[in-house]
């Protein structure tokens, strides 16, 4: 996971960049289908967790929930961005290279390609509050999952 590449190459705290991908890998998520489901416990399961994420915080959209996380971090003085945390956008290649070849990615709920994880890194890296490239609502057709 890019989490592990951040805190091993560039020093910053696992919390922290646990952090940092939270929201994007979330938003990541919320858009799996039967195509992509890597979760041997289906598609309900993987939705519910989501959802229940969203009720812990109190939000019932995507986007209150990055408002949510961001605050969190905001409160307590941590930065939200890995470009405002120093690294280059060249940096980005090296995370790249050595998260997709950590065999944990395998475990991820969502099947995730090099494309997907780019794009979760480009996300992370130029982050502000407001509703990333994932256009579809975080919570659409989660909210009344039984």
């Amino acid at each position: 996971m890019p989490f592990r590449i951040v805190t091993a190459y560039f020093n910053i705290p696992h919390g922290h960049a646990v952090s940092l991908f939270l929201p994007h890998f979330l938003e990541f998520h919320s858009n799996i289908d039967p195509d992509t489901l890597n979760d041997d416990r289906g598609i309900l399961f993987v939705k519910r967790r989501l959802n229940e994420i969203g009720h812990f915080f109190g939000a019932a959209t995507e986007n209150e929930l990055k408002n949510e996380l961001l605050n969190l971090l905001k409160n307590i003085g941590l930065e939200y961005s890995l470009a405002k945390l120093g690294l280059n956008y060249s940096d980005l290649q090296l995370v790249l290279n050595s998260a997709i070849k950590n065999k944990r990615l395998k475990n991820n709920p969502r099947k995730i390609s090099v494309k997907d994880l780019k794009k979760i890194l480009d996300n992370a890296y130029y982050y502000k509050n407001h509703v990333l490239n994932y256009a579809l609502p975080f919570f659409k057709n989660l909210l009344y999952v039984k």
